[in-house]
């Protein structure tokens, strides 16, 4: 031991200052000067998207169903779509909610979030997963769930362009950074 303190192959010296410029103040002080710099002075994503949390029934059991469980000519089930895990690009939706706003906020626990982006493509992803920050595209007809929350991209010509970037190993890397659990939160991507 003390000559692995002695040596200097395991010594990391950074200025501390940075810790306080990067938003949440990770304790990161292994990272190249490069990234603290892009961290903190990088052009900010939020300027392009904004991420939204979606809905929570009150009772999973009562409102939602898969899309094999119903029957296709009823207009009461509108799409719905759920966390997803760690696959990427693509979703499984096949998931359908009972849409009954009245009948969904007298349901206790239940908050019907950010409605005027439902509906809208979009992306989303997992609040948890344990492989790897994981994006789908949502196309338009959807509803989001909170497990599924929605990344609203402002200039919609610029979809896939962000599906790409936000499942790429560097996007990765960094939320792993950011926030080294497994739960990825909407303000992780707005720090990004």
């Amino acid at each position: 031991k003390k000559t692995a303190l002695y040596n200097e192959k395991r010594k990391y010296i950074c200025d501390t200052n940075i810790f306080k410029e990067i938003n949440g103040y990770p304790f990161i002080y292994w990272i190249k000067d490069e990234i603290a710099d892009l961290l903190v002075n990088g052009e900010k994503i939020s300027k392009y998207i904004s991420v939204k949390t979606g809905m929570n029934t009150g009772d999973n059991a009562k409102f939602l169903k898969f899309s094999w469980e119903i029957s296709n000519t009823s207009n009461r089930y509108k799409n719905y779509v759920k966390g997803g895990g760690s696959i990427q690009y693509i979703g499984i939706n096949n998931v359908k909610i009972l849409w009954d706003e009245d009948e969904i906020r007298k349901t206790p626990g239940s908050a019907i979030r950010n409605k005027q982006y439902y509906f809208l493509e979009g992306l989303t992803f997992s609040g948890v997963n344990s492989k790897r920050f994981s994006v789908r595209h949502l196309p338009e007809g959807y509803i989001f769930d909170s497990g599924g929350s929605f990344i609203h991209v402002k200039d919609k010509d610029d979809i896939l362009y962000f599906l790409g970037l936000l499942n790429s190993k560097f996007i990765n890397y960094i939320l792993k950074l950011l926030n080294p659990t497994i739960n990825f939160k909407n303000s992780d991507i707005h720090r990004l």
